[in-house]
């Protein structure tokens, strides 16, 4: 690890301790303390920083959960738009037992660039400014918050939908949504950009103050993109059927996407005709999944990369009518929160039996990440301690 830490030092961590600690995801070490504690010795800073390096002086008495707390209440302290909490991921994923779920598991060989670029292309909060503390011997972390929303739907995963699940959620979902979005875009148009959280990370420094919105070009690869997957769903369904099965029946799911289609002013939603169509290609051999997942044409492509671009997630839908990416690990009643200083907003679980929360991490929600809940969120501001 030192070699490749001294290798790469530039690279990896620029001047700042806090950008080391986010990149040194990428290194592994024997102790997981030391995935915190060997960077220290690269980094002399000025006195001030000197000084917070001090909250973290070497000290293997203290407990794993101990030293990735205090490293991220330094990244805290000395990076903006509250990033650490954007590092947080899938509690799925986490390895360190006792660890707060505010704390991101540093033990972890991960590459933080999602939780870079959502902080520079999201403004969720503007610039309002953080109110947090540490409690409770760095165990809780009281945040400045307000709650905007409440889970009621869940989706199928991008895990699930990219190994083969019908998306049945997701179509149950969308087919039960006012025509027209909150923000007056077609439900569809919604749809296709909040499974790619509205981004085009390849833009970079065209990013205005409203992010790097997905170009709309991508609506036609999105007709691509549901084509071969509606005709996956239907192909997979007609090879597992049986009297106890009690997933969407082929012709359940061809009704479902031509009752779309019939209100569809877009033209999105692919016709059964379509459909059918793909199903019959003289040149497809076989009923493998794979004969159709892997024919996709070039439009089809430009989507399908997009939607892997940001690899995790589970859409949802809340009570508001608002669509959304967020962790896999969601459950309805799940909550959708505002934190002044966060480009982002995160996702917090009521911990049952106390008036705390868990951090599941962030999210995505469609038409909200610019600012737009802002107004109405700030006079319902609270306390809330994550544990």
């Amino acid at each position: 690890m030192v070699l490749y830490l001294i290798y790469h030092r530039e690279f990896l961590f620029g001047s700042r301790l806090s950008t080391a600690i986010i990149n040194g995801g990428m290194c592994t070490s024997t102790d997981p303390r030391d995935k915190i504690y060997a960077l220290l010795s690269f980094f002399d800073g000025s006195p001030e920083e000197r000084r917070s390096y001090s909250l973290m002086s070497p000290d293997y008495s203290k407990t794993v959960p101990q030293v990735y707390a205090e490293a991220t209440e330094y990244i805290l302290r000395n990076s903006p738009s509250l990033l650490a909490l954007s590092l947080v991921g899938d509690k799925v994923y986490k390895r360190v037992p006792d660890l707060a779920s505010w704390v991101p598991d540093y033990s972890l060989t991960w590459v933080s660039n999602a939780g870079f670029q959502k902080n520079k292309i999201y403004s969720a909060s503007r610039d309002s400014a953080p109110q947090w503390r540490i409690l409770n011997r760095g165990k809780i972390l009281a945040l400045t918050a307000s709650r905007i929303d409440t889970i009621s739907h869940l989706g199928e995963s991008k895990y699930e939908i990219t190994h083969g699940a019908r998306g049945e959620q997701l179509l149950y979902i969308i087919t039960g949504m006012k025509d027209r979005y909150v923000n007056g875009q077609n439900k569809l148009e919604a749809l296709w950009r909040t499974l790619i959280e509205d981004s085009d990370y390849e833009m970079g420094s065209r990013c205005t103050k409203d992010g790097c919105p997905a170009p709309t070009s991508l609506a036609v690869a999105f007709k691509g993109f549901l084509l071969y997957h509606a005709a996956l769903w239907v192909l997979q369904a007609r090879k597992i059927e049986t009297p106890g099965d009690r997933s969407l029946p082929s012709d359940a799911i061809l009704a479902v996407l031509e009752d779309m289609s019939r209100d569809d002013t877009t033209r999105l939603v692919p016709r059964t005709e379509e459909i059918h169509q793909l199903l019959t290609r003289p040149e497809r051999k076989g009923t493998s999944m794979n004969d159709i997942f892997y024919k996709r044409t070039d439009a089809y492509r430009s989507y399908w990369d997009a939607f892997r671009r940001v690899p995790e997630g589970r859409f949802f839908r809340t009570q508001g009518g608002l669509m959304g990416m967020g962790p896999q690990s969601l459950q309805v009643d799940d909550s959708i929160w505002l934190v002044p200083g966060a480009n982002v907003l995160f996702v917090l679980r009521e911990k049952r039996g106390t008036p705390r929360f868990e951090l599941m991490g962030d999210c995505y929600v469609h038409g909200r990440m610019h600012g737009e809940a802002l107004e109405d969120a700030m006079p319902n501001m609270t306390t809330v301690e994550l544990e």
